[in-house]
């Protein structure tokens, strides 16, 4: 991912499956809710928060009014002075934006969502910002003309730290193939984050991942090409929420994974975290 609001900024989905003929028989009356997805970062230029709604099931789903609705929500980032942020609708890129912060995103802060919907209901949540992420080192190591990739960082101590890494390889002569790398060998659970427990205050690594292979295939590695790196500093709430989804890859059809969700009142995540970024090419 190239640009911090980027990476703090995730498409949340829902979905519910169930089989057809479960709903001839049964009549569902699933009514739908606000879902919001917002990620803090004292790295970002700008607030950014997604706001939908979720889809109910065997319904016909009216798009402009839901978006008419959600364009008329009223949002909120509230700190721990009570000072606020109002972040205003983009009807382009149908998402809330507050590029003017009355105040700033702080490490070790805690911020308070507020959104108040054209219904009159109100959806609450709350977040702390973790320590600014520690300094890393991307390692690379090659067998059998394959490129492999860790990163090492030190953990901070007498705390519970959660940690998630994301990188993707770019080709310096053809920059819009960017694969993301897929974070697993084969030989480990194949997951983006990890938290310190049992390794508190010690050197921790990411997962080890194969350069040659993407996550829906394989792709080469060329000469000159780049790791565009990321480690996040994230907190509990970002961190279950992205154990909630991998989950959810990896289960099978018939039992639906939930969902971490974090919002009273709704669905969805608010969640701080800390960026840092580094470059190093392959070979």
């Amino acid at each position: 991912m190239k640009k911090i609001g980027q990476i703090i900024v995730f498409l949340f989905a829902i979905a519910t499956f169930s089989c057809k003929s479960v709903l001839d028989e049964v009549e569902i009356d699933t009514p739908p809710k606000y879902t919001v997805s917002c990620f803090l970062a004292p790295e970002s230029d700008t607030l950014q928060l997604y706001l939908t709604l979720s889809f109910p099931i065997n319904k016909e789903i009216d798009f402009e009014g839901n978006k008419n609705k959600i364009s008329k929500a009223n949002v909120l980032i509230i700190n721990d002075k009570k000072e606020k942020i109002a972040l205003e609708y983009d009807s382009q890129k149908r998402i809330f934006l507050a590029t003017q912060k009355s105040f700033k995103i702080d490490y070790e802060k805690k911020y308070d969502l507020e959104i108040k919907t054209i219904e009159g209901n109100t959806l609450t949540a709350s977040c702390t910002i973790p320590k600014i992420t520690p300094d890393f080192e991307i390692k690379i190591d090659s067998l059998n003309d394959k490129f492999f990739t860790t990163y090492e960082w030190q953990d901070y101590v007498s705390e519970t730290n959660y940690y998630c890494y994301i990188g993707e390889k770019r080709n310096v002569k053809f920059p819009s193939f960017d694969p993301n790398i897929y974070w697993t060998d084969g030989s480990q659970i194949a997951t983006q984050v990890r938290n310190d427990e049992g390794k508190d205050g010690q050197k921790l690594q990411s997962n080890r991942a194969d350069l040659s292979k993407k996550e829906n295939g394989f792709s080469s590695v060329f000469f000159g090409d780049v790791i565009d790196a990321t480690l996040v500093h994230i907190d509990k709430n970002y961190y279950e929420f992205q154990r909630s989804v991998e989950k959810s890859k990896t289960g099978n059809n018939f039992e639906p994974t939930p969902i971490f969700s974090n919002i009273e009142g709704g669905l969805g995540i608010f969640a701080g975290c800390s960026i840092k970024k580094k470059s190093k090419k392959i070979r």
